[in-house]
């Protein structure tokens, strides 16, 4: 197994999030009601009327944007690098990529001790 290279977790993940936030800002634009009350059964029923804001202005759609893009990028970066530490860890304890290897272990046992190559 090898090592994740942040760039391209970050750009995929910060480009995902950033098309959801422009869609969903689009949904709020379009149809205010139906998207607090989308929202009121995706939060176990908290009333978001009472705190519906303004209509979206542009420098408040480029600012969560931004925002969201940024977090995203910060915690897809934190992922990639507990992801690898974690993987260092266990590669050097033995339990994956070496004769303990649980995954390969299995697939030989499913060719009945081949190690199917």
């Amino acid at each position: 197994m090898e090592k994740i290279n942040a760039w391209p977790p970050i750009f995929g993940m910060s480009l995902t999030t950033g098309v959801a936030y422009s869609i969903c800002a689009l949904f709020i634009v379009l149809a205010p009601l139906n998207a607090v009350k989308f929202f009121n059964a995706m939060l176990h029923g908290i009333d978001l009327t009472k705190i519906m804001g303004k209509i979206i202005t542009w420098s408040s759609f480029f600012a969560g944007l931004i925002e969201v893009i940024v977090i995203t990028a910060v915690l897809t970066l934190l992922f990639v690098i507990f992801y690898n530490l974690c993987l260092e860890h266990c590669i050097r304890r033995g339990w994956i990529g070496g004769k303990r290897d649980f995954l390969r272990k299995k697939t030989s046992e499913k060719n009945g001790g081949k190690n199917g190559k």
